[in-house]
C-alpha cells in the first residue's frame, strides 16, 4: 500500500523551500548585480582605450568636450548621436560630431556601449530621426579638453569618462558634464585654466556643471550596488563608491558630489577653496585635498 504524504508533511517541505528561498534569492541578485557589474567595468574600459587611441591620432591631445555652431561656442547644448540623427545639413553635422560621443566613436565602432544597462531612459528629443537614436549614459570630462596627455598630473585618478547623470541613458544626445565656460568665437581659444582668487573670467578659468530643474532629475548613483564604474585619462577602469552620506555633506576627499538624496541623486558638487573647478576633475590636481573647498548646493 502507498503511503501518501501528510498534510503537515507538506507545510514542512514547503516551509524548508521558503527559507531556502530567502537565503539564495538575495544571492542571486548579488550575483546578477556583479555580473552587470563586471561587465560595464569592461565597456567603460574600452571606452577609455578607444579615447586614447583617438589622442594617439591627434597628436596626443584629448578630444573636445562639445562643438561650436556658427561660430559660438555650444557647451551648454545636448549633441545629437549620432550626430545625423535629425539633419544632414554640412555645418550642423560638424557641430554635433565634435562630441567626444561621436568624434570617438570610429574607435569604438559602435555605440552600445555608451549606455548604462538597466538604466532610466530619457527622452531628449521627440523626432522625426533619420537613424536610430544610441542611448547615452556615460559622460566626458569637459575639464580635459584641448589637453595635452602629458598635462594630466595624476592619470590614474584623474576621471575621463564617468555616469555624471547616475543611472540615467539619454536617448539620441549628450551633453558633458562637469565643463569649462566658454563664451565668444570658437576662434577664442577655450582650455583649462588652473584656479586664482579671481577667476570669474570666461574661456576656461571656471566650471560650469549641467543640471535639471529638480533633483529627481538625476538618476542614481548606486548603479551597481552603492557606486558605478569610471574610466581614468591612462584608461584605467575602476569602481567608484558614491553617494555614501545621504542628505547632507558627503566626504569630498573621495567623493565630488554631494547633498545626495535618499535615491542616491547628487544635490551639489565640491569645488577648490576659490570656487574655480570642480577639484577632482582638472588635470593639474596633485591629489592635496583643498583646506577649505566650496560646497555649491544645486537644489
Amino acid at each position: 500500500m502507498k503511503r501518501a504524504f501528510t498534510l503537515i508533511e507538506l507545510l514542512v517541505v514547503i516551509a524548508i523551500i521558503a527559507i531556502l528561498a530567502a537565503i539564495l534569492f538575495p544571492v542571486f541578485a548579488q550575483a546578477k548585480t556583479a555580473a552587470k557589474k563586471a561587465k560595464s567595468l569592461a565597456e567603460v574600459k574600452q571606452l577609455g582605450t578607444a579615447t586614447i587611441i583617438y589622442q594617439a591620432d591627434y597628436d596626443d591631445v584629448f578630444p573636445a568636450a562639445y562643438g561650436s555652431y556658427l561660430g559660438v561656442w555650444r557647451q551648454n547644448f545636448f549633441h545629437d548621436v549620432p550626430a545625423d540623427l535629425r539633419s544632414t545639413n554640412a555645418a550642423w553635422v560638424n557641430w554635433h560630431n565634435t562630441h567626444p560621443v561621436n568624434s570617438t566613436q570610429p574607435y569604438r565602432k559602435n555605440y552600445s556601449i555608451m549606455k548604462i544597462d538597466g538604466g532610466r531612459e530619457y527622452n531628449v528629443y521627440t523626432g522625426p530621426f533619420l537613424k536610430t537614436p544610441a542611448e547615452v549614459g556615460y559622460t566626458y570630462n569637459g575639464l580635459l579638453q584641448g589637453q595635452s596627455a602629458t598635462s594630466v598630473n595624476r592619470v590614474s585618478e584623474t576621471p575621463m569618462w564617468h555616469a555624471y547623470w547616475g543611472n540615467l541613458n539619454m536617448k539620441g544626445a549628450a551633453i558633458t558634464s562637469p565643463s569649462l565656460y566658454c563664451t565668444g568665437a570658437e576662434t577664442t581659444a577655450c582650455s583649462y585654466v588652473p584656479q586664482t582668487p579671481t577667476c570669474s573670467g570666461a574661456n576656461g578659468t571656471w566650471t560650469v556643471v549641467i543640471i535639471f530643474g529638480t533633483q529627481s532629475g538625476f538618476g542614481s548613483h548606486h548603479i551597481f550596488g552603492n557606486g558605478e564604474n569610471w574610466t581614468y585619462t591612462d584608461s584605467s577602469a575602476k569602481f567608484k563608491r558614491l553617494g555614501m552620506q545621504k542628505n547632507g555633506a558627503s566626504d569630498f576627499r573621495n567623493d565630488p558630489w554631494t547633498r545626495y538624496d535618499n535615491s542616491a541623486r547628487p544635490g551639489g558638487g565640491w569645488y577648490d577653496n576659490n570656487y574655480c573647478h570642480l577639484f577632482s576633475f582638472t588635470p593639474d590636481w596633485d591629489g592635496v585635498q583643498p583646506t577649505a573647498p566650496f560646497e555649491e548646493v544645486w537644489y
